[in-house]
């Protein structure tokens, strides 16, 4: 959904002989949902072989609610706030039901 794990490296002119390091961390390239373009999908859901699974777009224009999937077999998750140089992490949001 948001493009492929892009790390950003902070490297030090030649002279100065230090070692590289880690400006931030985002999503790159492959990105098909922003806050410019796909704000209509709400959420991808998936159904393989150890139930349903949502995932919701934080860009979307009328987000999927969570309470109507809370209490039943359905796995949900969003991304949480992202920090400097961490990736944006997929976090399971609602409770779901027994199986």
């Amino acid at each position: 959904m948001y493009g492929f794990d892009t790390v950003i490296p902070g490297l030090a002119p030649i002279y100065m002989r230090e070692k590289p390091r880690l400006v931030d961390r985002r999503s790159g390239p492959g990105r098909k949902m922003g806050s410019q373009f796909n704000t209509t999908i709400s959420a991808v859901a998936v159904l393989g072989d150890d139930g349903l699974t949502m995932y919701h777009n934080k860009f979307a224009g009328l987000p999927l609610s969570v309470k109507p999937f809370t209490g039943i077999a359905v796995r949900q998750f969003t991304t949480g706030e992202k920090q400097p140089a961490e990736f944006e992490m997929w976090q399971e949001i609602g409770s779901r039901g027994e199986r």
